[in-house]
């Protein structure tokens, strides 16, 4: 498996998605050998373990608003359903036009989909859709560990900060009981 596969199989790994048994064996071994498509794996399974910790309820009753993680337009639409109805809006044109032509209404050549050929039309566009939704799902976590990450660094960033500033204040206090001392021996 290349690292481009192993990418684009991380989604279904986390969220539990069905990978046939081969599918997995190759992605974890590739993991094995991979370290950089391990650890994006690994910092990704973090990111979402940490999101599954979110305490939203808790936030609203301390008059914090929620953050707002429904994603994306594709994320606000249900698509699923919408998939179905132009799914059998597409069947009823095609039918309405075989029957058209096969009663001699429409002229030229008449227009035959096989079943195979339907099927295999509406599953490619399903494949397809599922794919977006996947590279979006993936883009949304990989902008959430980057916001954790640049937190993170914030965080250290104020601790080293506070670290700085109470080393400056024991040196000062050494230097005034230093002073203190010297006035005390020199009386």
């Amino acid at each position: 498996m290349k690292c481009e596969e192993a990418q684009q199989g991380i989604i279904d790994v986390l969220y539990g998605e069905e990978l046939n048994p081969r599918e997995g064996f190759e992605f974890f071994r590739h993991l094995g050998e991979c370290s950089s498509c391990n650890l994006e794996y690994l910092e990704l399974l973090e990111t979402r373990e940490k999101l599954g910790e979110w305490k939203i309820e808790q936030q609203q009753e301390k008059g914090f608003e929620a953050p707002n993680v429904s994603g994306g337009f594709f994320r606000r639409i249900p698509w699923w359903p919408l998939l179905q109805k132009v799914a059998a809006g597409v069947l009823i044109m095609v039918g309405a036009v075989s029957i058209v032509q096969s009663m001699g209404y429409w002229g030229g050549k008449r227009l035959v989909v096989s079943q195979q050929q339907l099927t295999e039309t509406v599953q490619d566009m399903i494949v397809s859709q599922q794919q977006k939704e996947r590279e979006l799902m993936l883009r949304a976590l990989l902008e959430v560990k980057e916001d954790m990450e640049l937190r993170e660094r914030d965080n250290f960033g104020q601790m080293q900060q506070y670290l700085v500033t109470l080393e400056q204040r024991y040196i000062e206090n050494i230097e005034e009981n230093n002073h203190y001392m010297r006035n005390i021996l020199s009386r």
